[in-house]
């Protein structure tokens, strides 16, 4: 659960300012 909690709140950290990059909310939503 702790795994899977660190690496979650990284993804989210990583769309705001990658936002501009089609490719980074691809791999958010897909994730």
């Amino acid at each position: 659960m702790h795994g899977d909690a660190a690496p979650a709140g990284l993804a989210v950290r990583v769309p705001p300012p990658y936002k501009g990059d089609k490719n980074g909310n691809t791999l958010h939503t897909r994730a």
